[in-house]
């Protein structure tokens, strides 16, 4: 017999790679390695090892630290802005 599960909510921080943020993907994934490829592509290394993020993608930084790469059109269905509300501002 199967049952059946809901993804846990938790919140990710995450950049969208424009082709043209490179510098913006370096300075919020803070010295983990990202090399631009000649072909626009971005080399992403993740906790499951290298991935390619294409313009569109999304690098995403989880509430354990690890760095992942989601495709633009998984992370529209998986993921929604979170807003901090800050009464002191």
């Amino acid at each position: 017999m199967f049952k059946k599960y809901r993804i846990k909510q938790i919140i990710v921080s995450a950049v969208e790679w424009t082709g043209s943020n490179v510098f913006d993907i370096a300075e919020f994934m803070d010295g983990n390695e990202c090399n631009l490829r000649s072909d626009g592509v971005l080399n992403v290394l993740t906790h499951d090892g290298y991935k390619l993020a294409l313009v569109g993608d999304y690098i995403t930084l989880d509430d354990r630290g690890r760095f992942d790469v989601c495709e633009s059109y998984m992370f529209d269905e998986v993921y929604e802005r979170h807003i901090i509300w800050d009464e002191n501002l």
